[in-house]
């Protein structure tokens, strides 16, 4: 019987350890090989709408899943069917904004936890929205935070944000005046944000920082900043779908960074890193639970059944 988990279970059960947990797991399986990914693609619909859709499979843990959403309107709804693999049996159905958050967030996380300072105790957030939120908490899970500034450009849900995530993760969060002012002096920096335009420049970053860029799928880093940066990946050429292009990208960046990756170490505490997060299925395909019910989702993650985070 195919399992409905609407979004509110999603939030009931999914927490960050876990999507930290399962985007690192997930991650170490996509560099051995044993995950297969076929990277976002989208048309466009009447009206300035948008059908987007990607997917991956888990071998060794037997599941398959795809991601899927529509932009009308201004509204996304999001959408997982996970599937197994030796069945071809349809499992559940997964409600995913919640999840997708999470998922982007644990993986801004896991490269902080390996790439950032290891005292590295500053956070700035560009962004105030969702996205923006699971940034900062993953950061806070892996790093021991000091303080956090956060700018957007609307000064009610800065505050907004300052009170709530100050709660939440047990650290003072400030709202600033500007981009610039929440950057300089940050140890860590994120951008969380759909601008089409640089929101930093390289005059506002300290020696020794770590950002992660997310949000903008058109975005281009400006020259200030790319020349501060030690870039972890960099976007495929304009105009460019082909999987194998990507992927053979991936891996020449991966070799480059593959030292740095496995020990946590930067060649020198002044130097700058930057990891673009950029939608990767198989993340996704990691985290989900299996059940409708509170209970029957807690015993589907002790069988470790559900791929949903690499999605």
């Amino acid at each position: 019987m195919t399992l409905h988990i609407s979004e509110a279970e999603v939030q009931q059960v999914l927490t960050m350890p876990m999507a930290l947990q399962a985007v690192e797991e997930i991650s170490r399986k996509q560099a051995t090989g044993e995950v297969l990914v076929h990277p976002r693609r989208r048309f466009e619909l009447p009206s300035g709408a948008f059908f987007h859709y990607m997917a991956a499979a888990d071998f060794t843990a037997g599941f398959l899943a795809m991601k899927q959403y529509t932009f009308v309107r201004g509204k996304i709804r999001f959408l997982v069917p996970l599937y197994e693999i030796a069945s071809g049996d349809l499992v559940a159905m997964i409600e995913a904004d919640y999840m997708g958050q999470l998922r982007t967030g644990a993986a801004s996380g896991v490269a902080t936890k390996y790439l950032a300072r290891r005292d590295a105790s500053v956070v700035a957030i560009i962004g105030t929205g969702g996205q923006a939120k699971t940034q900062l908490e993953a950061i806070a899970a892996v790093r021991k935070l000091s303080s956090a500034r956060v700018y957007g450009r609307n000064a009610d849900r800065r505050k907004r944000f300052a009170e709530e995530m100050s709660q939440k993760i047990g650290v003072p969060v400030e709202p600033a005046d500007s981009s610039s002012e929440a950057a300089r002096g940050a140890h860590i920096i994120c951008t969380a944000t759909t601008a089409s335009q640089p929101v930093l420049i390289g005059a506002d970053l300290a020696s020794g920082l770590h950002i992660n860029a997310i949000g903008a799928n058109h975005a281009r880093s400006g020259r200030q900043c790319g020349r501060h940066c030690r870039g972890l990946h960099r976007p495929i050429a304009p105009g460019s779908r082909r999987s194998d292009h990507r992927v053979q990208r991936g891996r020449n960046l991966l070799d480059r960074c593959k030292e740095t990756i496995r020990c946590g170490r930067r060649k020198s505490r002044r130097q700058n890193q930057r990891h673009r997060s950029d939608p990767v299925q198989v993340q996704r395909n990691r985290v989900v639970g299996s059940s409708r019910s509170n209970a029957r989702l807690r015993a589907s993650q002790r069988s470790r059944a559900p791929l949903a985070l690499l999605v």
